[in-house]
């Protein structure tokens, strides 16, 4: 019996980058925001927030990347939230599951008040991949989510529900594209303490019907390092290495050894920096989520 493959899609953080300003509020690296970045930079009036927050937003596009050349700021996308160069690599992983493939929008996007953006990601994707393409299903949007440990119980909720249509001897491939709400590990899902990788690709095998037919590859596009204003919490987008270790997963190939990146991040400080004030997140937001902030 053929490999069944199950692919979880996150937006922000995956086809984006940004990073957390705080416990309520994110910072998305668009260029509006870093165009007004250098604006308030110029702002002998910008506040100190609005200077540490700029600190933060450049440190962060200043940040190299992993398996490929350059920094974040590569990544930077319009107001829409889609870096063109991370949709086409998601593409390129969609046509390497093949037309049989049951992908899943996990996204804040899958939300009604989202339906523009999900209509332009699909749009992307089916110019991509030279067909026409929308999400074959959404977990729960009854249930809100304010933390990694939630977005993780979705997700095996909607697996343990999916794996009841399909033969229970049927091979299951799961690809989790997801920064879990730009949280660092250390969630509680039910009354499972979930502080590793393993951890996590554990318990979405056991939210299935027959774990021992289950593989499971859970791309966390999350990182911290510090920096002089502290620790900075990031999510770096679907990278070269990420990409490529996802791609070997669905073709089951060896993954590759990584190569190596310079530890540059934290000598990478810009000296005047002064910029984008931090604003109370809009309602009907979650921790995580990448919003704009503008002036």
């Amino acid at each position: 019996m053929s490999t069944q493959t199950l692919i979880f899609v996150d937006v922000d953080g995956v086809l984006n980058v940004g990073l957390s300003q705080g416990e309520t509020n994110t910072l998305m690296l668009s260029l509006r925001n870093m165009a007004l970045a250098r604006r308030v930079q110029l702002d002998g009036r910008a506040s100190k927030a609005s200077k540490d927050a700029a600190e933060s937003l450049f440190n962060l596009a200043a940040a190299p990347l992993s398996g490929e050349a350059g920094t974040l700021q590569k990544y930077m996308c319009p107001d829409h939230g889609i870096s063109d160069l991370l949709v086409e690599r998601l593409a390129k992983l969609l046509l390497a599951a093949g037309p049989s493939a049951h992908v899943v929008l996990s996204s804040s996007w899958r939300h009604e008040r989202h339906a523009a953006k999900r209509d332009l990601l699909e749009r992307k994707i089916s110019k991509c991949i030279g067909q026409s393409f929308s999400f074959h299903g959404v977990t729960d949007t009854g249930r809100k989510e304010h933390t990694g440990g939630d977005r993780l119980e979705l997700l095996g909720d909607y697996l343990e529900e999916y794996s009841q249509r399909i033969p229970r001897d049927q091979h299951l491939r799961i690809l989790v594209l997801d920064d879990f709400f730009l949280c660092p590990m250390g969630w509680t899902v039910g009354e499972k303490l979930v502080q590793t990788q393993e951890e996590m690709n554990d318990y979405i095998k056991s939210r299935a019907k027959n774990p021992p037919f289950v593989q499971v590859k859970i791309v966390y596009t999350y990182d911290e390092w510090t920096m002089r204003l502290g620790k900075l919490h990031a999510s770096i987008g679907l990278q070269m290495s990420m990409y490529v270790d996802a791609m070997n997963f669905l073709q089951d190939k060896e993954a590759q050894p990584e190569l190596q990146v310079p530890e540059t991040r934290s000598a990478l400080l810009l000296k005047s920096t002064e910029v984008l004030p931090i604003q109370t997140r809009p309602k009907g937001f979650s921790p995580c989520q990448s919003v704009i902030l503008a002036l």
